[in-house]
């Protein structure tokens, strides 16, 4: 940060640029410590390493200390180790300034001293980036280019002695993509990133070979790479920002083409769209970015022999209770209406690897066709826990287990959880009870409809049978609004029994919790109401259709069932 390098406005300076595209005395690079938050590093575009141990108070100018650099050579990326707070490694780069020549440094102390770890023998080559294995403290790898030489050759070396020797694994990265940056996986050892100029390229046993890894990002040039949080962060050049969240995938790939069930990541719960939901985004937006699934990813792998069988897919809490069980057959009886559940998802049955996104919803609730209820059909969200995840692939069984985890932004308490799962559960049980009531209470009118019309010669039961048809009727209409068919009718005619327990159940099963004094006691009516209509739908399913029954069949009518 030298003041007599910043006089442009009198003197005309190296460079006078308002935009900021040019600059010089500036940070370039900065690099926290991992395992200590107050020791920061930062590299300047004119030589500068400085460095703070008291969360920048007081910073040290480490740049007197460093051996066979020339002055002011541009610092070009420090990188903090994750193993000793003390340790850091530091590349430079001079073209600007015609020096073609490659420095890459390492200091133990602070940077009281640095040592000179440049790989001997290199060309004229710039040091993009260096990465500290964080598996071994003695393994660095370094990001090499030469194309302002105007030589495309992508460069990466590894060393397993602290940069004392080094070695070439570029491997089988093509001519073109010269390499920018290279990164190990946190958790994996030896699974490599490399970013290029014509993308990202991966290498599953330490770079002895590549394989190119854009899958749906275009052909771009790749500044720099993080892993955080189980996701690869991709920064471009001029390309925005690539995030793939399926770290945890790809750490358990290999060779093998059998049917697996590979270990799901665990699931935040949120209330975010995001297309990835479906298995049929190419995750990218015109406009904006896309969120992370929300929902509990699924991936499995089938073989060959394996495609054509029955698949399912079974999710228990950890008490072992079954909460959703998906497959992959279509449901042929499902009917399609305005108001009514969406159809529910199917799992595919590719060969190779597929993906399916549980939402983490219990089951749907059953539709009453064809009346138009304005209200959610989802069952409510899983709450936060431990689950097993099972998928059954003809007789084969493959387990494996995950977390829900709260969101840190929601104020919702574990006591707020188990009240919210009592009472959607409870509420969609009875939901369900009642839409079966409906269905088949109003499969027997039409029935009975018709035995009506084929009475001719007993006028007494087929007054009887007229009777009860406007008794199971009326019924009927006590629980459904079937003049409701679009979203507007509910305006012209008013919401009957079934629909206000939906809206009940709706408010309190949202991605918040919200079980209020209010709503319960709103519950409780409703309830007490069910009860007295349920003693009606049974006393007309245990008695009186009996008793009609048992006339019919004495004047050579079969039953109604």
């Amino acid at each position: 940060n030298d003041p007599k390098k910043q006089n442009q406005e009198n003197s005309g300076g190296l460079s006078m640029d308002n935009s900021g595209a040019e600059n010089h005395t500036t940070i370039f690079t900065i690099a926290e410590s991992p395992l200590d938050e107050n020791t920061i590093w930062v590299g300047t575009d004119d030589g500068n390493i400085q460095v703070t141990t008291d969360g920048g108070k007081i910073w040290i100018n480490t740049v007197s200390n460093i051996v066979g650099v020339p002055e002011n050579t541009w610092v070009y990326h420090i990188e903090a180790s994750s193993h000793d707070s003390k340790t850091a490694y530091a590349v430079f780069d001079g073209h600007t300034s015609g020096d073609m020549a490659a420095y890459a440094y390492k200091t133990t102390d602070l940077g009281k001293t640095w040592k000179n770890i440049t790989p001997r023998g290199l060309p004229e080559t710039i040091i993009n980036a260096i990465d500290i294995s964080p598996h071994d403290k003695e393994t660095v790898y370094i990001a090499t280019t030469r194309y302002k030489f105007n030589d495309k050759s992508p460069g990466l070396y590894k060393s397993t002695n602290y940069g004392e020797s080094w070695k070439e694994i570029t491997g089988n990265i093509p001519y073109g993509a010269y390499t920018r940056v290279v990164r190990e996986d946190e958790v994996r050892k030896g699974l490599l990133l490399a970013g290029t100029e014509l993308g990202v390229y991966i290498s599953f046993n330490d770079g002895k070979s590549w394989e190119r890894f854009n899958l749906n990002m275009p052909v771009l040039a790749v500044t720099d790479l993080m892993i955080k949080h189980d996701d690869l962060i991709v920064a471009t050049q001029g390309r925005s920002f690539w995030i793939l969240d399926d770290m945890g995938l790809i750490r358990q790939m290999d060779d093998t083409k059998e049917t697996r069930l590979f270990n799901p990541e665990n699931s935040t719960i949120g209330n975010w769209y995001s297309q990835l939901n479906s298995n049929y985004s190419d995750g990218t937006s015109t406009f904006t970015g896309v969120n992370p699934a929300n929902g509990v990813v699924i991936y499995y792998n089938l073989n060959e022999g394996d495609h054509d069988q029955k698949l399912t897919v079974k999710i228990y809490d950890e008490n072992n209770k079954l909460i959703r069980e998906i497959n992959n057959q279509t449901n042929k009886n499902f009917i399609s209406y305005n108001g009514g559940p969406s159809r529910e998802p199917v799992l595919t049955n590719n060969i190779g690897l597929n993906r399916f996104v549980w939402n983490t919803r219990h089951k749907s609730l059953i539709g009453v066709p064809y009346a138009y209820i304005e209200g959610r059909f989802s069952g409510h969200k899983a709450i936060p826990g431990k689950y097993k995840i099972s998928l059954e692939v003809g007789e084969k069984s493959y387990t494996s287990n995950f977390e829900i985890l709260k969101n840190p932004n929601f104020n919702v308490s574990d006591i707020d959880y188990a009240e919210f799962d009592k009472y959607t559960s409870h509420m969609e049980k009875k939901f369900n009870k009642m839409a079966e009531y409906i269905n088949n209470n109003i499969s027997s009118i039409n029935r009975l409809t018709e035995v009506i019309k084929n009475i001719k010669d007993n006028e007494d039961v087929k007054n009887n049978g007229k009777s009860l048809l406007s008794k199971m009727d009326a019924w009927d209409k006590k629980m459904m609004q079937r003049k409701s068919l679009a979203y507007d009718d509910v305006e012209n005619f008013p919401n009957k029994f079934l629909a206000d327990y939906l809206f009940i159940l709706d408010e309190i099963k949202g991605d918040i919790p919200n079980v209020s004094k209010g709503i319960l006691k709103s519950l409780k009516d409703l309830d007490d109401s069910w009860e007295s209509l349920k003693k009606e739908i049974d006393q007309i399913i245990d008695t009186d259709l009996p008793d009609l029954n048992s006339k019919l069949w004495k004047i050579g009518i079969g039953a109604i069932n």
